[in-house]
């Protein structure tokens, strides 16, 4: 794909602090490319009933990629 192809297809989206980008076990529908900051991804804890941290990700990583691949695949981490 072409870059400016690429550009027709892609949005920019601004997420405040602490604000849920994606939810753990919904439909993936979009893949995402950190431009600037980091996320935080994290995963229910069925024993604790609390999310549990896994790592964090930051500009020039990605997540989502899934949805990609398969429209009906369920998000593994919440990210915010």
């Amino acid at each position: 794909i072409q870059e400016d192809q690429t550009a027709q297809w892609s949005l920019n989206l601004d997420f405040k602090k602490d604000e849920v980008i994606v939810t753990e076990n919904e439909i993936g529908e979009y893949f995402y490319i950190i431009e600037e900051g980091k996320v935080e991804c994290s995963k229910f804890d069925e024993e604790s009933k609390h999310q549990k941290f896994i790592r964090h990700l930051n500009q020039g990583d990605y997540f989502g990629e899934l949805a990609l691949i398969n429209d009906t695949s369920k998000r593994t981490l919440s990210v915010k």
